[in-house]
Order: structure tokens, then sequence, then C-alpha cells
């Protein structure tokens, strides 16, 4: 399930009518925080600096790069501030950056959220809007069900729903309702984010009556619109759907779904009646290279400036119906499942997919939503999406972390001094993974044609590159837009907008796809350095998540009595002994006791 880049995205607009750019086709495989158990040791006594900006990289010359706001991002940020307090912070969550006192080795940033190091802002700067991930209201969705005229929902003895009533059932359901009580299977998608977000995102999804195209499977993928692009066509349909609804309901303020008033409709759930490609031969002739006729995140209206008064569609995802009974036993009117659901929704918010295109590797171990669609979301998505208080490693210490669904505990170890009080950066990424909550149902039934990976608790550690790209293009007749210069941007460098010719945005640079990837990280043909945006350190020293599509084991897990520094794990890092910067970590961290209800970790610095 693809999120088309909104980097990729902008130029594509911009190029609709002039030249072609090449987007990789669909791949086709694919707290409550009440946590004042936690217990943190100190054995040091060194002060430690954490001010500094870690992703600050000298090129070429950045004098013209001015410290600007991406866009009109204050407005998306005004909501995220308010929200601030629907997230419950550790006892003593007090400790801030600018705080740290002598004799800690760690202090918790409970403000990780920067004004122009976020998912929206990086959005905007490429002309979309992502969905809040964060609100003190609830979010409104609109979901549309989009009839395709030779598949239709109900109506005839082959339609997978008896009636107009079981179909919108069904929808309500998966999108609204309360966990397995109501699906019969696992949860909704409004009560996945309610818990993985530990209740900083609640969804609630309106379900529209039907669009009818009256267009066959055929028609539709051969719709003219522009050049013709598989992603023009679905986004004529979603268009003209969400025009429909309006004018079928005028009494309907459609501001209900901007929820941070940025002129953004926050995300339409498109929901085709036809089966997706690798369900049916009938389907897959007409759509043999799986493109259209599956699902994806993409975005409507990029680069049009929004609409306070009358919001205009952005972010939307485009999905079979068939995908809500990809669980064992589910079927219409019966069992529904959320899965693909909740993958593409984090799309919408602005998550990257962690599976490798190329199907040549699993750098996240598949056992993550973002990768594989199952499992809870993992500590760094929610990071970035602004759920979590992170333990910040600064010196020697000792911190036992409690279980990362139920707590949201998670521990950063950067680079001393390179922290830059976001999830944007570079480090390792500890959490206590337990096969409960969220995590259960995929830790015992196989999901699909998924492989059932973790199911004992240990902890995961990431290797995490996502530092922030400032990204130049500009125009060529011989080559059209193309990347012509990038560099690692900090808060103070972040540039938006057009100087002559040129157009700056900004994205994170790494991508476990190398197609994705921006130069510093993959110049095709030049280079492949092997960086990652999120990595799975691999507990038993082997490195086949490197070299092949497999689902991470147990023994991927680090448990009591292992320990961990670069040097005796070099075989996982493209540097070797060294992070993707070119620094030196100097830790040895040593699991004391993992079990699970807790993990008690130490970090000794070594210089």
């Amino acid at each position: 399930m693809k999120k088309f880049k909104p980097l990729l995205v902008i130029l594509y607009s911009l190029l609709i009518s002039s030249c072609t750019l090449y987007i990789p086709g669909i791949n086709t495989n694919t707290r409550s925080s009440s946590d004042s158990s936690t217990t943190i040791t100190t054995t040091s006594s060194t002060t430690t600096s954490t001010s500094i900006d870690s992703t600050s990289t000298s090129v070429a010359d950045t004098s013209s790069i001015t410290n600007s706001s991406v866009k009109d991002s204050s407005s998306e940020q005004s909501s995220i501030s308010s929200s601030e307090e629907t997230i419950s912070s550790k006892e003593d969550s007090s400790i801030q950056e600018s705080s740290v006192s002598e004799n800690t080795g760690y202090y918790i940033d409970d403000s990780s959220i920067d004004d122009t190091f976020n998912y929206s802002a990086i959005d905007l700067s490429s002309g979309v809007s992502s969905v809040p991930s964060r609100s003190s209201t609830t979010v409104n969705l609109l979901c549309i069900p989009i009839e395709v005229s030779d598949y239709p929902f109900y109506g005839n003895n082959k339609a997978p729903y008896a009636n107009d009533a079981e179909l919108k059932d069904d929808l309500n359901r998966v999108m609204n309702g309360n966990g397995a009580s109501d699906t019969l299977y696992w949860e909704s998608l409004s009560s996945y984010y309610k818990k993985s977000s530990f209740n900083a995102l609640n969804l609630n999804v309106t379900i529209a009556d039907v669009y009818k195209t009256n267009k066959t499977a055929s028609q539709i993928m051969n719709t003219q619109v522009n050049n013709s692009t598989i992603l023009t066509k679905s986004d004529k349909y979603v268009s003209d759907a969400f025009q429909d609804y309006k004018t079928n309901n005028p009494s309907v303020d459609t501001t209900i779904y901007d929820n941070d008033q940025n002129g953004y409709i926050d995300g339409i759930i498109a929901i085709y009646s036809a089966p997706n490609a690798t369900n049916s031969q009938a389907i897959a002739n007409i759509d043999p290279e799986v493109d259209l006729f599956w699902a994806y995140c993409f975005w409507l209206n990029q680069g049009v400036a929004g609409n306070v008064t009358t919001p205009i569609p952005s972010a939307y995802f485009w999905a079979s119906y068939d995908f809500l009974y990809e669980g064992p036993g589910c079927e219409p009117g019966g069992k529904i499942d959320c899965h693909t659901m909740t993958h593409e929704f984090g799309h919408m918010m602005g998550l990257d997919d962690y599976y490798d295109y190329d199907q040549s590797k699993a750098p996240a171990g598949c056992c993550v939503m973002m990768d594989n669609n199952i499992y809870d979301h993992d500590a760094f998505s929610k990071l970035a999406l602004g759920w979590l208080t992170p333990y910040v490693v600064t010196d020697t210490c000792t911190i036992t972390l409690q279980p990362a669904t139920s707590s949201g505990d998670c521990i950063i170890l950067p680079v001393p001094g390179t922290y830059n009080g976001t999830a944007f950066g570079e480090y390792l990424l500890l959490e206590l993974f337990t096969p409960d909550g969220l995590n259960q149902l995929d830790s015992t039934t196989a999901y699909s044609n998924r492989e059932i990976g973790y199911n004992q608790a240990g902890v995961r550690m990431w290797h995490i590159d996502a530092r922030i790209a400032c990204i130049e293009y500009s125009y060529s007749n011989q080559r059209g837009w193309y990347e012509s210069n990038a560099f690692y941007a900090n808060q103070t460098t972040v540039k938006n907008g057009m100087v002559g010719n040129k157009e700056y945005s900004y994205q994170v640079a790494a991508s476990n796809s190398k197609d994705y990837c921006t130069s510093l990280v993959y110049e095709d043909g030049v280079t492949d350095t092997g960086y990652e945006l999120i990595h799975l350190i691999q507990a038993s020293k082997s490195t086949t998540l490197s070299r092949s599509v497999t689902s991470a084991k147990n023994t991927d897990l680090f448990k009591t009595g292992n320990t961990f520094n670069l040097t005796s794990y070099k075989a996982q890092f493209p540097n070797n002994t060294k992070m993707n910067s070119g620094s030196s970590l100097p830790f040895n961290i040593s699991f004391d006791n993992v079990s699970s209800s807790s993990a008690t970790i130490t970090f000794t610095k070594t210089n």
C-alpha cells in the first residue's frame, strides 16, 4: 500500500501539461501516561549539553536560506498546541531540555513538536495538506462509497452487500466502531488511533451516500484526464464524489471536515466497489500492473491555496471494499477488518511506507503498521506524530521502560550534543515490545498473507535517520524540474518558496525505498549508501533484514543479558562503527532485566 510522497506530488502537478515525471508504480506485495512506576537511576555526575542541533551540515552557500515559516503552518500549529492537554505527561515531565541539571544522565522531552520539523509542515512545504495527528477536538473525516457500475455494492446476487443499510453499517463499524465489540474481529479505525495515540487523536468518520460513477471498471481505467496517469484518474472520481456529496447535502457545513482550519478537507476515504486487482482476474486483466485497482494515498489540489470558507479536498486514500475483509473469517455483514484502512490513514498524516518498494530487503522487519499493515505503530511513528514524550540520554544512566503499547515509553540515544528536540534527526530509539494491546491479534493470528513475527516481549532497537533535507529544484528545457541541490537543514535553515527559477521544499532525506531518497542518501547510478529512515537492529547480530524480505523474529529483540555498542554491531550500520552522519556513538548499552512488564537498561558513556 503506497503513499506517493508530497515532494513528487507537487512536481507531478507542475509537470502535468508540459513533461513527464517518473513516479514508481504501486507495490503489489507488499500514554495514557500514568507511568509513575517508571524508574530512573543516575550513575554519573557528568554534565552534558543537549541543545545543539545535529542536522545542520555545511553545504554550498546557505547564506540565502532564511528562517521562515512553511507556508501557513501557524494555523495547524495552533491546533497542535491546543491539544497538548489531551495527552497525559509523565509525572516528572516538567524536566525540559533547557533545565537539565547536573547528575542526571537523561531528561524527558515533553515538547518534541516543532513548528517546522513535523509532518504537517513538511507536507505543506510541498504544497499538500496532511491530516492533523493531534487535536483538542474530534477530527472529522468523510468516507464516500464509490460505485463501479459493473461491480455494484448491492442490487444483484453477485454484489457483496444485501442492501444500502448493510453497506453503511459495515463502513460505520470499521471506521467508528468501539473495537472488536462492533467489528467482531479487531479494532476500528477510530478505536485503533484512539489507543495508539494515547487519546491525542479522536476520529469521527461520516459515511456518505453511494456515489455512482455510471462507469465500468474498464471505462474508469481508460478515463482520459489531462495526461491520464493512474493518479489523475482516482483524483477525478474522488473530486466528483466530493462534489456530489456537497450537491446532495447543501445544508452540511463542510468546514467541519477542516479541523485545523487551513482551507483543506482533512481527509477523504474513498471505498470503491470493484475488487482489487490481486483478488480478481477480471480486474487484473483491466489493470495488469495493479496500479489503479489497489490501495494508496494521494493528494488533490496540490499547490492550490486552501479556502477556509469553502474547504477544498486534499488528502485521500483510495481502496477497494474487499480490503475490509482480509482478516480470517471476515465477510460483508459479519466480521470486518481495518488493517489496510489503518495503514493508509497513517499516510494521510504524513507517514512513509517502511517496506522496500524494490522488495529486496525488510529494514523495519515487517512487524509494524507502516511496513506490513500489522501491529501497533512503532515508537518513531508515534514520536513523529507527536504522541510520545521520550527519555533522551545524555550521559551514563539507567532507565526502566514500561511496555510501549500501554505506556508510550521510549528512549532516544543521540550522538552527544546533537539532539534537535524533534523526531527528525539521527539517533537510536528503544522501546519495550510486548504482544498485548494493539499488538495482541497480530502476535497470535496471521493476517492475510503476513507472517507472525514477534510474540514475545523484548526491546526493539531502531536506527532512525530522519534528518530533514532542504531541496532546491531548478527548471531546464532538457530535464524539466529536477533536484539540483540538497542539504541537511536545521530549524533555522528551512526555506520554502521560489527564488528566481529555483523552488525550495523539504522532506525527510532517507526512505526505506531508494527511489524516494534524496540525493543526500542515494543518487541514481552513483551511490547507494544504504541509509534508511527506520532500520531494526537485530539483537542476534544477523543481517537477514538487510538482505531479504522476511519478518523480524523474537531473536531480533534485545533480552536480559544482551549488550550493544556500535563496534560489535557494525555489520548493521552503513558506516560500520559510525552513525550515518559520520559521528561516533560513545555508549555501551546493557539490558539488565527485560520482561513483559518492564525493561531496565543501562547506558554507559565511554568517553
